[in-house]
């Protein structure tokens, strides 16, 4: 049983699924960040590039790519700020 964890986990944490995590992280903040997009409008976007990779890459970036744009769309509401305001709350 611990040697199938064992090969589970070393399978997840290859670098081939850990570049594709960060990649597809980082794509799905900039498509969070976006107005009108949304995460699962980014892994609609990239899911035709994942049929040419191996199952668990391409779980990978999807999953990358859900979670990163889940954090970037309260980024975008986060940074604006009022105008005449240094500080949201506080004028200038």
């Amino acid at each position: 049983m611990f040697e199938h964890m064992m090969d589970g986990f070393s399978a997840a944490f290859s670098l081939a699924n850990l570049a594709s995590l960060l990649l597809g992280s980082f794509v799905g903040v900039v498509v969070g960040i976006l107005p009108g997009l949304g995460p699962m409008v980014g892994m609609v976007v990239l899911l035709p590039f994942t049929f040419s990779f191996t199952p668990d890459i391409a779980l990978s970036l999807l999953l990358g790519v859900f979670c990163g744009g889940y954090f970037g769309g309260p980024s975008r509401r986060c940074s604006c700020v009022p105008r005449g305001a240094v500080f949201p709350g506080h004028q200038f």
